[in-house]
C-alpha cells in the first residue's frame, strides 16, 4: 500500500509556472522563425537595388574602355573573337558584334543576329565586369527567351534582369505611357517575352520606389513593367490602370502575392 501511495504521488500534471516556461519557448522560436523570414526578405529586396547599381557601375566602365555600349559594341570581335555562328549559343569568349548604333535593340525569334539584348550581358562578362557565362543569344525556340544561361539571375528565386532601350512608348497595351530610354527589367521568366512576370509585392515595390524614385508606378526613373496589373490602380486606389493612367496611378497596396516587375529606366 504505501509503494502504491507514493506511485500515486509521484503521478502529477504540469504546474502553471511549467506551462508558461513552455508557451515562452514556443513564442521564441516563432518569433524567432518569423524575425528570421523578415530579414532574409528585406535582403532579397536590398540586392535588387545592389544588384542593379553593380550592373550601371560595369556598363560606365565598359563604356570607358571601349567607348561603346556592351551588347550595341560594333568591333566586339576585334577583342574577342568571332563566334562560329552568332545564332547559336556562344559557350567561349567569342561574340558576334553589335550594331554601334547606341541602342540596346531586341531581335526578333531564337537565335537572331544582333539580338543585342544578350550580347549586352555577353561583352560585360567578356570585359570580366560582371560574373558569369552567357551564351549570348535567346533560349530555345522562343522569343526573347530568357534564362540565367542568357542573363543575370537575381537573388530572389526565379528571377532575371534583362537590359534593353524602350525609347519613348505611348500606346502600348501594356506599358504605361513615357520615355524609358534605356535601362533594366527585373521579373520571372515570362514565355516568349522578356522577365515580366511579378517577382514582389505591391508594398514592396511601393517601399522600393519610395527610396529611390517618386513612388509612383508610371512615373519617374523607376517603373512597374506591366501597367494593367493587380500591382498598380488608378488613382482611386481600387479600378485597374491602363497605360494612359501614367501620371495619376497608384500602387495596389490591397494586392496580396507577387504581383509587381520592376523597370529602371533612363539609366544610360
Amino acid at each position: 500500500m504505501k509503494a502504491a501511495a507514493t506511485s500515486s504521488a509521484n503521478r502529477h500534471g504540469f504546474t502553471l509556472v511549467e506551462l508558461s516556461v513552455v508557451l515562452v519557448i514556443i513564442g521564441l522560436i516563432v518569433g524567432g522563425v518569423l524575425v528570421g523570414r523578415d530579414l532574409i526578405r528585406a535582403a532579397e529586396l536590398r540586392s535588387i537595388l545592389t544588384d542593379k547599381e553593380k550592373f550601371v557601375t560595369a556598363v560606365y566602365a565598359f563604356q570607358t574602355k571601349y567607348d561603346a555600349f556592351p551588347g550595341d559594341m560594333a568591333n566586339a570581335q576585334t577583342y574577342w573573337g568571332a563566334a562560329a555562328n552568332c545564332t547559336s549559343a556562344q559557350t567561349t569568349v567569342a561574340t558576334c558584334n553589335g550594331d554601334g548604333d547606341g541602342f540596346i535593340e531586341r531581335g526578333y525569334g531564337s537565335g537572331t543576329v544582333g539580338n543585342e539584348t544578350f550580347l549586352f550581358w555577353k561583352h560585360l562578362a567578356n570585359a570580366e565586369l560582371i560574373a558569369g557565362n552567357y551564351t549570348g543569344v535567346t533560349d530555345g525556340t522562343q522569343d526573347y527567351s530568357t534564362t540565367k544561361n542568357n542573363v543575370p539571375s537575381g537573388k530572389i528565386a526565379g528571377s532575371l534582369w534583362y537590359a534593353q532601350n524602350w525609347g519613348t512608348i505611348s500606346g502600348d497595351p501594356w506599358a504605361f505611357n513615357g520615355d524609358y530610354g534605356t535601362g533594366f527589367e527585373y521579373g520571372s521568366p515570362w514565355p516568349n517575352e522578356p522577365p515580366w512576370r511579378p517577382i514582389i509585392g505591391s508594398g514592396e515595390m511601393l517601399a522600393i520606389d519610395s527610396k529611390i524614385d517618386d513612388g509612383k508606378p508610371g512615373t519617374g526613373l523607376l517603373m512597374v513593367t506591366l501597367a494593367g496589373t493587380s500591382c498598380t490602380a488608378k488613382a482611386n486606389g481600387v479600378s485597374t490602370s491602363t497605360p494612359s493612367d501614367n501620371l495619376t496611378a497608384v500602387y495596389r497596396t490591397t494586392a496580396t502575392g507577387n504581383v509587381c516587375a520592376l523597370r529602371f529606366t533612363k539609366l544610360f
